[in-house]
């Protein structure tokens, strides 16, 4: 009766090592997904631009159009090499608004 067990527990640490390298996988494609989404959304932006703003475009305006949550573009943003994240002054020269575009 004990012979079957070093068989299942094997065979569930196989089961479990699969399940996770795929978790993985589909996490990291995911991830990516966003990133190209994301910089395709951006460069559109910046191809169609007719007015000064070069294709520069707000957080919420990318949390709208593209449909990712802030942090994560936050976090595209400080990862991509075409993504730039610029902040705009107001008058009294104190930050008033962050501002990203396709470089």
């Amino acid at each position: 009766m004990t012979d079957g067990i070093p068989f299942w527990a094997s065979l569930m640490a196989i089961i479990a090592t699969a399940v996770a390298l795929f978790r993985y996988i589909h996490s990291r494609y995911s991830w990516r997904a966003k990133v190209k989404k994301l910089e395709n959304h951006l460069k559109n932006e910046k191809e169609t631009a007719v007015d000064s703003n070069k294709g520069q475009r707000t957080i919420m305006h990318l949390v709208r159009y593209v449909g990712i949550p802030e942090d994560e573009i936050l976090k595209i943003s400080s990862q991509s090499k075409h993504i730039q994240c610029k902040i705009r002054k107001n008058d009294k020269g104190d930050a008033d608004i962050l501002l990203f575009e396709y470089f």
